[in-house]
């Protein structure tokens, strides 16, 4: 899977695939926040996972990018 940087992902081959790559970058954002205290614990992390995309809120952009 590759990102173009416009939102396209190159190399998904299903809806499906897209849901979950899209689900896992999200989950990826929470997780590198730069305040500890918002970034999810591991019980959470599993939670977004097993949730569906549309239930996860895009975190903000970390002051780091």
């Amino acid at each position: 899977m590759v990102w173009n940087g416009n939102s396209e992902l190159y190399g998904i081959t299903t809806p499906e695939e897209e849901q979950t790559a899209r689900k896992m970058i999200v989950v990826g954002l929470w997780c590198v926040q730069t305040d500890l205290a918002v970034r999810p614990q591991m019980s959470e992390v599993v939670q977004m996972l097993k949730g569906s995309l549309e239930t996860l809120q895009i975190p903000s952009r970390p002051a780091s990018i």
